[in-house]
Formats: structure tokens, sequence, C-alpha cells
């Protein structure tokens, strides 16, 4: 009587029989406990990944169609078409080069070259305070030289009067590959009126600092602009040079390199001006 248990609230009053025979309770080991632990971590993320596809509303597959690629670029009519409005011819009172408005505020991308302020030697004695731009269609507007680097032969320009202008949107040389499909796009007069140099051309190579492409006529040699297969600006083109010559003498393609500018061109926009001659620095 002493031994068995008091009569509680809420418990039996029946004695608990334990037998002589059953074997001793042995706890998991550690490794054990972890294993357990992993199962059941394991059904309850299926659980969850299960319940959440089906609360999920199922998308509709759409397969690409080659054409809707192909429609993604653009043709030579439309190309010249997209960029016509932003073409421009530059010109200072000893120098002279195409370029393209690259921003709605009237920013323009010349060759170095093309802003010069020569003496009468012909020597570089600076850049132009003030640059005539003439657009495609004849409209003249004045413009001044923001930033400029000589070796990368490279100028940003802006159009002192204020307003909104036709551009071409900028991708610099980010965004072409070896193989890809680019042009060279230039304004041959200086009154606007000749038709848009455009000149079809491959990416040859590519490095950090140069891409190289292969055309197979001789693009103007004035500047411009090189564009990709979607209008976009990738950069200036240098000037050509023959790549392959036939027996006699005549070249059957040309090579045209772009020097990268994207690295200096955030600096240029803001007013940097670099130049190889200290004495103009």
């Amino acid at each position: 009587k002493k031994n068995q248990p008091s009569k509680e609230v809420g418990t039996s009053t029946e004695p608990i029989l334990v037998s002589e025979n059953t074997p001793e309770f042995t706890p998991p080991s550690v490794e054990d406990l972890l294993k357990r632990i992993a199962e059941l971590e394991d059904k309850l993320e299926k659980a969850l990944a299960k319940q959440k596809n089906s609360e999920a509303p199922k998308e509709e597959v759409v397969p690409v169609q080659k054409k809707d690629v192909e429609q993604s670029i653009l043709s030579q009519s439309q190309l010249v078409s997209k960029v016509k409005a932003a073409m421009v011819f530059v010109e200072t009172a000893t120098s002279s080069g195409s370029g393209i408005v690259i921003d709605p505020r009237g920013r323009i991308l010349v060759p170095a070259r093309a802003v010069w302020s020569r003496d009468a030697e012909g020597d570089v004695v600076g850049v132009a305070d003030k640059v005539s731009v003439t657009f495609s269609g004849g409209t003249k507007k004045t413009a001044r030289v923001v930033g400029i680097d000589e070796a990368r032969d490279v100028a940003i320009l802006e159009i002192l009067e204020k307003g909104t202008y036709s551009f071409a949107p900028t991708r610099l040389d980010a965004s072409v590959r070896s193989g890809d499909s680019v042009a060279i796009v230039s304004l041959p007069t200086r009154d606007g009126s000749g038709a848009i140099s455009f000149t079809a051309g491959s990416v040859s190579q590519k490095t950090g600092t140069m891409t190289e492409f292969i055309v197979s006529t001789k693009p103007l040699d004035n500047g411009g602009a090189v564009i990709n297969s979607l209008g976009e600006v990738i950069g200036l083109p240098n000037a050509s040079a023959c790549r392959v010559l036939e027996e006699m003498k005549t070249c059957l393609s040309y090579k045209v390199t772009v020097t990268s500018i994207s690295a200096v061109f955030q600096k240029l926009s803001l007013g940097m001006k670099l130049y190889r001659d200290k004495k103009y620095s």
C-alpha cells in the first residue's frame, strides 16, 4: 500500500504493472536524431513546394518563332530612317567632319579631329570655341565643345540652343560581339543635302579597347558613327585601311576599327579635355 500511487484528479487509479523481462529504454544516438531531423525537413520542404505549385497560376508557354527573332534586326532602309534625323555635319574655320546626336538635349558625338583649331601652318593649337552644326535636313545650329580626348579621337559637343532634338541611343562597344552586323553611317555634305552614307560590315575581332570589323566597300573617312543592327551607336569609326588586295592592287575589302570610349564617356560628358601635348592641357 505504501508503494501504490496516490489517487489524483484526472489520473488512473490502477497500478502500473512492469514486467521483469521488459528491456531497458535506450536513447537514440545524436547521428540517428540528426538523420531523422533531415528526413522530416526534406518531407516538409517537398510538401511546401507541392502546395506552392498547386496555388501558383499556370503560365502559358509560347514558343519563340524564328521570324520573331529576325524582326528585331532592322534592314538598311530602316536603320537609315532611324538615324537620319540625328546625323549632323560639324565644322570650324579649319576642320570638319560628321557626327551624331546622342541625347534629346542636343549632345553630339564627333571625332576630335573635326573640331580642332589649326594655325596657318596646319598645326593643332587647341579646339574651337564655337562649332557650326548642320542637320541632315539643312537646319543649322551652333554648338560648344564639352569634352575631348585627342588620343581616342573623340569629342562631345552640345548645341547651345535649348530644345528637344532627334537622337540615336548609345550602347557603345558593349553591345556587339564577333560576327555581329554593324554599319558606318555619316553625312557627306556641309549643307546636309546629301544622302546618308551607309556601309555595312561585320565584327571580325573585339578586344577590351578596340572593335574591328570588315566591309566590302570603302566608307567615308569623315567620322560619322558605327551603329549595331538595332540602330544604336557603338562608337566612332577610325580611318579605314585596305584589308585584302587583288593582283592588280584593287582593294577587295576594308578593315575599320572603333576605339572604346566607354571608360571616358562620362568624364568627357562632364567636361574633361585631354590632349597629347601638355601645353594644351
